[in-house]
């Protein structure tokens, strides 16, 4: 107990004492430069201008498809179609809800039930309070036999319903 008494008590002493001059600061010593000088780099790498860009060989030009372009071939019955444009539109932006929904509706139409739910799922995980996800879900859930799950997706729209603000019809 003593010896650290007494430890704490020189270190204490040492960290609170006040210089009496200032210590002088060792003159820097002259280390060997790495880098060569300035000179000789004046033809090299570092200042030659830049390669010209390469070009891209000409092709298609891809222009972005939209939401409601997908929805105009779903309500035509272009299923084929739409599913080509939801993948397009998917590799644009895959974090849109509404993108995966009508994904999921033309794979419904198309007999992949599978990859529906898959979609509705995903729809759902990213917008978890859209309720037509979760009943579109439901509906493929008892048309696949999978009674238990689609009364879990039903009751989830109910509450999602009922959260929702009344609506008057004055």
């Amino acid at each position: 107990f003593f010896f650290q008494f007494e430890l704490v008590s020189r270190l204490q002493t040492i960290l609170y004492r006040k210089p009496t001059s200032p210590r002088p600061h060792p003159a820097p010593k002259s280390t060997p430069s790495i880098s060569p000088p300035l000179e000789t780099l004046a033809g090299s790498r570092w200042n030659s201008p830049s390669p010209e860009p390469q070009k891209l060989p000409p092709g298609p030009i891809s222009t972005p498809v939209t939401l409601e372009e997908l929805k105009a071939h779903a309500d035509a019955g272009l299923w084929l179609e739409a599913q080509e444009l939801a993948g397009k539109l998917l590799s644009q932006d895959p974090l849109q809800p509404r993108a995966h929904f009508y994904q999921a509706l033309v794979l419904e139409q198309l007999g992949e039930h599978e990859q529906a739910c898959r979609s509705y799922r995903q729809a759902i995980y990213l917008d978890r309070k859209d309720p037509l996800p979760h009943y579109y879900l439901g509906l493929s859930q008892s048309r696949g036999g999978s009674v238990h799950e689609a009364v879990r997706s039903f009751r989830t729209v109910v509450r999602l319903m009922e959260s929702l603000p009344a609506h008057n019809q004055d």
